[in-house]
């Protein structure tokens, strides 16, 4: 019943009874409020412009990137993955954007691709806090899958450099 009158509103003051189609999006404005929403801590909201944003341009490698990061955090594994392989398709040279794919990967979990792209990332030269996460990530890979003697070598490697901020390392 509302509905109808709503709608007879409308006709009555001249206004279409369907609301007319949105101008389309513009990009630059767009990948401005999704920074923003970002830098004020307002994930969803980031993750919502992000996304119509790549609608409108997919080759937006930096796009892909903080869609990707911010589904992680998020702790949406299986999205985070899909935009870090769209990420790593435009930019392959970049060691950090493997090894995050990889890192979600292990939480879906779909090991033996957390594995390669790990790897992958690690061979590529992966370097700073990330190379330890990576390295652990592997390890706990590798471990799920019964390949105990491959994992001996992250492990190890994690024990000499950093043992007092990686609480899971002694249960590894």
């Amino acid at each position: 019943m509302l509905s109808a009158l709503l709608l007879f509103a409308f006709l009555a003051a001249g206004l279409p009874a369907e609301a007319e189609p949105a101008p389309p999006a513009d990009f630059e404005a767009l990948a401005r409020s999704a920074a923003e929403a970002r830098d004020g801590g307002r994930v969803d909201e980031a993750m919502d412009f992000y996304a119509q944003a790549l609608e409108l341009r997919p080759d937006w490698d930096e796009g892909w990137w903080y869609l990707g990061t911010l589904r992680y955090e998020a702790r949406r594994y299986g999205e985070a993955v899909e935009a870090f392989e769209r990420f790593v398709a435009l930019k392959p040279e970049i060691s950090a954007g493997w090894a995050l794919l990889g890192i979600n990967e292990r939480e879906l979990p779909d090991y033996a691709s957390a594995i390669e792209h790990i790897q992958r990332g690690l061979n590529l030269g992966l370097g700073g806090p990330l190379k330890d996460e990576a390295w652990y990530q592997i390890a706990l890979a590798l471990i799920k899958t019964e390949q105990f003697e491959r994992a001996v070598e992250p492990l190890t490697l994690l024990s000499r450099t950093s043992p007092q901020t990686r609480p899971g390392l002694v249960a590894a």
